[in-house]
């Protein structure tokens, strides 16, 4: 009698990396539809289909999104208030575009806190799920311009966890780029604690 093989174990869903890929608020119902018509997928849209609307942009625009840190208590932490309190989580977002992801960090020194690495690699966090934002058609000197644009509104010691983070960056610079804002969910964790701080004050 041949050995059964163990089968692995579930991946529990407070796990990063997620690895899925999925689309922006900009796609709205009607975006939907007319993606649905375009691929002739049925009602929903498969990853697949969203690489190859990647494939097939101009100047792509993706939000990353990452569990803060590699400690596994915030992935634990994210599970809880994502499934039971249906509130976001504690995340790190950033914004790749033309090969490069952007993000906005807290430094003392009197110099900008934007700052790029390889995309879904940022080395202080962990990486989890991906959100196509559309397509900004911008040339790569026109990006550049709008980062070098944000660079002194954007200072590493004006960083703030609640009011001015790396998600508050991310959303900034999807809208300059014209792609729209970021899933509410990726900074809502952000604002709540935002409001209570002001409650408090």
């Amino acid at each position: 009698m041949a050995a059964m093989a163990a089968k692995p174990a579930p991946k529990k869903s407070m796990d990063a990396p997620k690895k899925q890929l999925s689309l922006g608020p900009a796609y709205d119902k009607t975006g939907w539809e007319a993606v649905v018509e375009t691929f002739g997928c049925g009602t929903t849209v498969s990853e697949d289909d969203i690489k190859e609307m990647v494939k097939e942009a101009k100047t792509p625009v993706t939000l990353h999104v990452y569990a803060v840190g590699h400690a596994k208590a915030i992935q634990e932490i994210n599970y809880v208030v994502e499934n039971f309190l249906n509130e976001g989580g504690v995340f790190h977002g950033a914004i790749e575009v033309y090969g490069q992801e952007f993000s906005f960090g807290g430094c003392r020194q009197n110099k900008s806190g934007i700052f790029a690495c390889k995309p879904k690699s940022c080395p202080m966090h962990t990486y989890r799920e991906s959100i196509y934002l559309g397509d900004c058609k911008k040339t790569i000197k026109e990006v550049q311009s709008i980062l070098d644009g944000m660079k002194p509104e954007w200072m590493g010691p004006t960083y703030n966890l609640l009011r001015k983070n790396c998600c508050s960056f991310s959303n900034a610079f999807a809208q300059k780029l014209g792609v729209g804002e970021i899933p509410n969910w990726v900074h809502h964790l952000a604002d709540v604690g935002a409001a209570l701080d002001d409650d408090v004050k």
